[in-house]
């Protein structure tokens, strides 16, 4: 993932089989695929459903990174 490698050392990715983990979809609403999930000290502080432009989510995550 091209993100992963842009933001290696400052943000951890992870992905979940949403079949096999169903609590934790079920816990934060995963309903539809793909659904993009933002946490920051544990806590979620951003959601993104469907697939928006490499562009748009780099600039999302460069914004969480400067803050």
């Amino acid at each position: 993932m091209e993100l992963a490698e842009e933001f290696d050392g400052k943000i951890k990715f992870c992905k979940i089989n949403t079949e096999k983990n169903s609590v934790i979809s079920s816990k934060y609403s995963v309903n539809a695929l793909p659904t993009i999930l933002t946490f920051k000290n544990g806590n979620l502080i951003g959601r993104v459903v469907g697939l928006p432009s490499k562009k748009s989510i780099s600039q999302s995550f460069k914004d969480l990174v400067i803050k």
